[in-house]
């Protein structure tokens, strides 16, 4: 009722979580929020933003919270139908292209990886998509 009456604090909330101490508490907040995001099997650029602020809030190393976004998004009960792969990576039109291609790079490997490592079909869809999003991205800078 508070998010819906736009008196939900995510600063507020975020602060007594990390207040806990309790790292479990901190991640399994963090993984909601990706799965919040995730729900409507699109993640869109201002869900991403919102995902980095909590990240943030939640004091949450940036590579802890990409592992954890990454496996959120393995676990998605469908394939994504579009993802601000940008925006997960942080890029935008002050990053160079030489390091967005980089970061691209490390992404799709991780994707494809992701492929040969999964456990079953549906995740195996999924990080081909992924995998497929991150390469239609990176030959945009190339």
């Amino acid at each position: 009722s508070l998010a819906n009456s736009k008196k939900l604090k995510i600063t507020e909330v975020c602060a007594r979580i990390v207040k806990t101490n309790e790292t479990t508490i901190v991640y399994d907040a963090l993984d909601l929020a990706i799965e919040v995001m995730a729900a409507d099997y699109t993640i869109h650029p201002e869900e991403v933003k919102l995902i980095h602020q909590i990240v943030d809030l939640l004091e949450i190393e940036p590579y802890e919270a990409n592992r954890i976004i990454h496996k959120q998004i393995l676990n998605m009960k469908k394939v994504p139908k579009s993802v601000d792969i940008e925006g997960l990576l942080k890029i935008d039109p002050t990053t160079s292209n030489k390091k967005a291609v980089s970061l691209l790079s490390k992404e799709w490997y991780r994707w494809n990886d992701a492929i040969v490592d999964a456990s079953n079909e549906k995740k195996r869809n999924v990080a081909i998509k992924m995998a497929s999003l991150v390469s239609d991205i990176r030959a945009i800078y190339a």
